[in-house]
């Protein structure tokens, strides 16, 4: 039977898709506006085979006969051929197996560094920066879409097998309002059959993967709610559930609260500490619950979290009203870790009562030993017109007086003297803005 090439199919759903997304907000509708540019000619076609040695897959080179030479398609659109050309900077080598395979994945390790890994493939279009769609035109894969970043850091086969399945995929996802932050890099498959895919699923990973693309769909039935409500509490005890939060809350805020309190309840706290602190950053409209639900409970196993993560919630504690630096300074006094204790600083000076907890700073003023620590102190103190503050500050500024820029940046750059030459910068700004707010109260 002799092959059909679907045009007609095809311009009902690319008119489909441009009216679905008729804002073009999607990542790079801008570009192509769902618009095909003219058809090319044959002689176009030829041309180009000829320049590369080999003939283009039949269904690509039916797309640029019959629909368009370039023009509408997934992230910036299609490449017409002449563009696709000018991309083109590597050589096709038809007579040689393509390096790039389903199986190998990434160009190898040890190959030679002027090896043509991309003889296989060419650019079809740009997906911005330095990553690209290819078609490969040899090898067993002949006629397959792969994506690429062109220093070989990144290879992807999606699983269509040919380039018009994989083109239709991307109408069929525009016209449903799937959401894609990488097309084809998720798996295919409405709600009924990505379900029907987890129950064959045999790991657990499978099963993880499945779940996460669900949050392609924009909307979902009553059904699809009830089947992710289960697979999420049947995974409470899940090391990080932070990939999964964001499809917990749009299924419902109530359910992501009961399913964060089952996990605090299971004794996960850093787990949850973390998670409510990516929360907290990522749901603008949900910090005065967070706020109001979870310091008063995380306040009270502070002593059993991670350094890590205590700074993460002590970030948040300092915008709680009914929290005080007094009541976490101890997890500074006690931290081992020299860039956790240097970040905690900055966040520790953001309490309402830091200025009556002026002694902490007081006492890192002293440090000569760590000289990071003592320039974040300095850096991180509260500006308030103090006597031992200002006492401390010019006693450093004294110290570290004489070190020069010259020999910060031509004798001993990135030494003991470059950041001696810090902490009295840090100093000498500090000092001056006491000064100001004691003129400007």
């Amino acid at each position: 039977m002799d092959y059909e090439f679907p045009i007609q199919e095809l311009r009902a759903q690319l008119a489909q898709a441009r009216l679905a997304d008729w804002e073009q907000k999607r990542f790079g509708a801008a570009s192509h506006q769902y618009r095909w540019n003219p058809p090319a000619s044959l002689e176009e076609v030829e041309e180009l085979e000829q320049k590369i040695g080999v003939t283009l897959p039949k269904e690509y080179c039916e797309f640029l006969l019959q629909a368009g030479n370039g023009g509408a398609g997934p992230f910036y659109g299609l490449y017409s051929l002449k563009q696709g050309e000018n991309e083109l900077t590597w050589e096709v080598v038809p007579d040689k197996l393509p390096i790039l395979s389903l199986e190998q994945g990434l160009p190898p390790l040890d190959m030679e560094q002027e090896e043509n890994w991309m003889r296989g493939c060419i650019p079809i279009e740009s997906q911005g920066c330095t990553y690209l769609t290819c078609l490969m035109v040899t090898g067993p894969n002949r006629g397959r879409i792969v994506y690429v970043e062109s220093e070989g850091e990144w290879v992807f086969f999606p699983k269509e097998e040919t380039f018009l399945c994989w083109y239709q995929r991307w109408l069929w996802e525009v016209c449903n309002g799937y959401r894609s932050d990488w097309f084809a890099t998720n798996l295919d498959g409405d709600e009924q059959e990505l379900q029907a895919g987890y129950w064959k699923a045999e790991t657990e990973a499978e099963k993880r993967e499945i779940l996460r693309n669900m949050e392609k769909f924009p909307e979902l039935s009553q059904d699809t709610v009830q089947f992710l409500k289960t697979a999420f509490l049947e995974r409470i005890e899940m090391e990080d559930a932070t990939r999964f939060l964001m499809q917990m809350y749009h299924i419902g805020p109530e359910f992501l609260d009961e399913f964060l309190q089952k996990r605090w309840q299971a004794q996960r706290y850093n787990a949850v500490v973390q998670e409510v602190w990516y929360l907290y950053g990522r749901v603008e409209q949900e910090r005065e619950h967070i706020l109001a639900r979870w310091c008063p409970m995380i306040l009270e196993k502070l002593p059993q979290l991670s350094e890590t993560e205590q700074v993460h919630i002590i970030s948040i504690l300092q915008q709680s009203e009914g929290v005080k630096l007094k009541q976490v300074r101890w997890v500074f006094e006690q931290m081992q870790d020299p860039g956790q204790k240097e970040e905690l600083l900055g966040w520790l000076a953001k309490f309402p009562d830091a200025v009556e907890n002026l002694d902490l700073w007081l006492s890192l003023l002293e440090e000569r030993d760590d000289l990071e620590l003592l320039n974040r102190a300095i850096i991180t103190a509260p500006i308030v017109n103090n006597p031992k503050l200002k006492e401390c500050l010019l006693q450093i500024q004294k110290e570290f007086s004489s070190v020069t820029q010259y020999e910060v940046r031509i004798i001993k750059p990135f030494s003991r003297c470059e950041q001696e030459y810090r902490v009295y910068g840090s100093a000498c700004s500090k000092e001056k803005a006491i000064w100001y707010e004691e003129i400007n109260p």
